[in-house]
């Protein structure tokens, strides 16, 4: 996050799916297992990360955007939950899109319902790590773009993501346990595009 940014943009929602009807009472808080949940104002459960065991959680934004879990208050990397390992619609630098493969889990991107609507939207981005790695955008289940396998160096069909632009990097990581990509976002009409702070303009 850059504290100067004016034109402030929305890269992470928690609840997307389950807005609250009224957002007095709302409270976000750690439960007993050290999972961070969000309450509506009856008390209920709107949201929780739902996955950890945490004998002294410690909830912190870091400077980069990404929400995490650590145990304690150790200086260490190792995040009991984060939400970079949750993308909405955009990916953030350090973000990755894509498979690590060693536990199952999937980032993917998914576009707003509209500009206004947070909620999930009916196109995605996904990395399909089967045979020689590719990048699809979907329209629902009915594919609109794929970006052609990557042959070690670029995605065959798309070699403008595998480039630097505007300073900005675009890296594919393929490893035993891990294939991911980084560098996207999916707006609610299915455009794919990059979005970058220019420190000069402040846009």
């Amino acid at each position: 996050m850059t504290k100067n940014v004016q034109n402030r943009t929305v890269v992470w929602v928690a609840n997307r799916d389950t807005p609250l009807s009224n957002s007095s009472g709302a409270l976000l808080m750690t439960g007993e297992h050290g999972n961070i949940v969000l309450l509506d104002p009856s008390g209920n459960v709107t949201w929780s990360s739902n996955h950890t065991q945490v004998l002294r959680p410690n909830v912190l934004l870091l400077d980069i955007g990404n929400l995490v879990i650590k145990e304690g208050t150790e200086d260490s990397q190792t995040f009991f939950w984060q939400s970079f390992d949750y993308p909405t619609h955009i990916l953030l630098p350090d973000m990755k899109l894509g498979w690590k493969l060693s536990t199952g889990l999937n980032r993917y991107l998914t576009s707003w319902k509209s500009t206004e609507d947070p909620s999930t939207g009916g196109f995605s981005i996904k990395l399909d790590h089967h045979g020689f790695p590719e990048i699809f955008l979907r329209d629902k289940h009915v594919k609109n773009f794929r970006t052609g396998p990557w042959n070690g160096m670029i995605f065959s069909g798309a070699p403008e993501m595998c480039a630097s632009k505007h300073g900005v990097d675009f890296n594919f990581v393929t490893k035993q346990d891990e294939v991911q990509y980084s560098g996207l976002t999916v707006s609610p009409n299915g455009d794919v595009q990059q979005i970058t702070w220019a420190e000069s303009t402040k846009m």
